[in-house]
This record gives C-alpha cells, sequence and structure tokens, in this order.
C-alpha cells in the first residue's frame, strides 16, 4: 500500500485514475494465477509507459523491485496478511497494550526509554547514557 501511495503521489491529479487502476492489476491480492516474474514485467512495462511522463516512475522497472511481489508465491488465504502491514500493527499494539496492562507504568517508562535510545542518532555518549538511565530505571522497578 506505501509503494501505491508513492507512485500515486508522484502522478498528477489528471492521471491518478488511470495510474490507480495499472496499480490494482499490478499488485492482485486475491484469485490470481499471476506469477511474480509476469507481475514484475507488468511492472516494467508501467515504469516504461509512466516513466516518460514522471522520470521518477522511469526508475520503477530496476531489478531489486522485483521484490515486491513475492507475496504471490503464497496461497490466496495467505496473500492478504502478507500484502499489508495491518496484521503485524495489530499484533506490536496488542503486545503493548498486554505488557502496559502486566507491568503498569514501568512498562511505560522503560518503552519510552528504548525508543528514546533507538531515536538519539549516533552519538555514542547519548547511547551510553540512554543505557545508563535505563539501567538505573530497571534497578528500581521491581519485577514480577
Amino acid at each position: 500500500m506505501h509503494f501505491k501511495r508513492k507512485v500515486l503521489n508522484t502522478a498528477s491529479l489528471k492521471d491518478k485514475a488511470e495510474v490507480w487502476e495499472e496499480l490494482k492489476e499490478l499488485f492482485p491480492i486475491e484469485h490470481t494465477d499471476m506469477t511474480p516474474l509476469a507481475a514484475y514485467e507488468k511492472l516494467r512495462t508501467f515504469a516504461q509507459r509512466w516513466g516518460k511522463k514522471y522520470p521518477s516512475l522511469a526508475r520503477l522497472g530496476n531489478e531489486r523491485n522485483a521484490a515486491y511481489f513475492t507475496y504471490m508465491r503464497f496461497s490466496d488465504s495467505v496473500r492478504r496478511m502478507i500484502y499489508s502491514t495491518n496484521w503485524v500493527e495489530r499484533l506490536n499494539r496488542s503486545y503493548k497494550a498486554h505488557f502496559a496492562h502486566a507491568w503498569g507504568d514501568a512498562f511505560s517508562r522503560l518503552g519510552g526509554l528504548f525508543l528514546g535510545g533507538c531515536c538519539q542518532g549516533e552519538n555514542r555518549r547519548d547511547i551510553c547514557k540512554t543505557a545508563a538511565i535505563f539501567s538505573e530505571v530497571e534497578n528500581q522497578v521491581k519485577w514480577q
């Protein structure tokens, strides 16, 4: 879905409907006999066609973009779960709710510190400072 949005944001308003219809044909979710290779070939054709008008779309024909179609190797019943990240996001949300309920406020503080540490950047002092704070909070929290 993110791929489709990015492509649609590139297209002008008058071309969006046509681009959207072609994208729906490129990424079938259910009931298709299309192979990943055939889908990639369609993507290359799409890139050649629209790349003339929108140069950034010409790069879609790159070989690395064949990976977008690996979900087609699975059965129809599994494709919808693979195709979208909604299932993963739902699972993460349920984990977060479970741990927040089980550990209460300690989870919120530790989770915030973890995210803060991940977002600190590449400055080693900042990462070490975050690790020290995490260790201090961990010592204060009584784990069950």
